[in-house]
């Protein structure tokens, strides 16, 4: 991410490549208020792959050690240079003028709609069934049903667990209020059981809180972080009166432990095709220990990948620096080795069954002459 700005200053004998880590460390502790409410807002935004934030214990320990006051090797508060004001401020100007575009641009729209609703209003003053109202009884009628289905489970959730131990669990060490759900006991070793949580909501049970992304274009080292260590730091925004927002803590289990049916369908996709695939090859590495720390258990998992898909660490062509996770995933497929791979990466393959097995194609004559190709089992 400050490769360029490393680049830029290391012919400077003036300037220590190290002490600009860690001024960059630093501001990104400083402004992790703000980097966190980005994540929140936008569900997988890049910044959500930034390590320290995923760390919320030792981010806070961080942050007291961070101030703008001087003193010891700070001789003075540098502040914003006035370019840089300047600049925000023209950012400002043009977002106001494209807005007031937009408004401009939508009046149209909204005096149809103006028209539309006053047309609606009359038609049920006179008792008239239009398609607009018929909709929107159907869809008033969903909402309560959905309500009431995430009300009974709520209820069925409180029976199961034990009343204080679950107020209890309900807030953490800074007094942030988690997500609706449930705790749930994971073995996720023989010798190490652990407790995540369980969201409820649209009258069922999930591993991720509502609205939840994975992260994109992860590299393989973070990408593995967040395999093995998951996001105990996520933060969702709760409507609580009309507009007010309230944040709560929605910490997602390590992504290894994620199960696909309880997995909404665009992260089951998501999961399925960009981090399983990949991730599950790694942890086949023999001797691997998910309790390791994460460069150790990632050392041995990448060295396993190696010798799986020896094709890949073989070419000079493939920039496998730049890879990210789904990149990766789509070349170790199956389809991928069979097509690409040396003969000691297809002999390493699992035996083929119903789902991974090529379909051959063959050739059928209609009537009229024409050939149609078709795939059969």
């Amino acid at each position: 991410m400050y490769g360029p700005v490393l680049e830029k200053f290391r012919g400077n004998k003036e300037i220590d490549p190290t002490g600009l880590l860690l001024f960059v460390l630093a501001s990104v502790i400083y402004h992790s208020p703000w980097l966190c409410d980005i994540v929140t807002e936008k569900p997988g935004h890049p910044f959500a792959l930034i390590p320290l934030l995923n760390k919320p214990e030792l981010l806070c320990r961080l942050r007291a050690k961070v101030s703008l006051e001087q003193g010891g090797q700070v001789s003075r508060v540098t502040g914003i240079p006035p370019h840089i004001e300047n600049a925000i401020m023209c950012s400002k100007l043009l977002r106001l003028c494209d807005e007031t575009l937009k408004e401009v641009k939508s009046l149209t729209i909204t005096v149809k709609d103006a028209v539309a609703s006053a047309y609606e209003e009359k038609a049920i003053e006179n008792g008239q069934l239009t398609g607009e109202r018929l909709r929107t009884m159907f869809e008033d009628y969903h909402g309560e049903v959905i309500k009431a289905i995430d009300e009974r489970i709520k209820i069925i959730s409180q029976n199961v667990i034990n009343v204080e131990q679950q107020q209890d669990s309900n807030l953490d060490d800074d007094g942030a209020q988690f997500a609706d759900g449930v705790t749930e006991d994971v073995d996720e070793t023989p010798e190490r059981q652990v407790q995540h949580r369980l969201y409820t909501y649209e009258g069922k049970m999930w591993h991720v809180p509502r609205n939840f992304l994975l992260p994109m274009d992860a590299n393989l080292f973070t990408g593995w972080q967040l395999w093995i260590g998951g996001q105990p730091g996520y933060i969702i925004k709760n409507v609580v009166q009309g507009n007010e927002y309230a944040p709560q803590l929605a910490p997602v289990r390590p992504f290894r432990l994620l199960t696909r049916k309880f997995l909404p369908p665009a992260v089951r996709k998501i999961y399925s095709l960009s981090w399983d695939p990949i991730f599950r090859l790694m942890g086949k590495a023999p001797g691997i220990n998910f309790n390791d720390d994460a460069h150790s258990s990632f050392k041995v998992g990448y060295e396993y990948l190696k010798e799986q898909v020896q094709y890949i660490f073989n070419s000079t062509k493939m920039k496998i620096d730049t890879w990210c996770v789904s990149y990766w995933s789509v070349k170790v497929q199956r389809s991928s080795i069979l097509k690409n791979g040396t003969e000691e990466d297809k002999m390493k393959l699992p035996e083929a069954h119903k789902r991974n097995r090529r379909r051959r194609q063959h050739t059928k004559l209609h009537d009229d002459g024409r050939e149609v190709k078709r795939r059969h089992k």
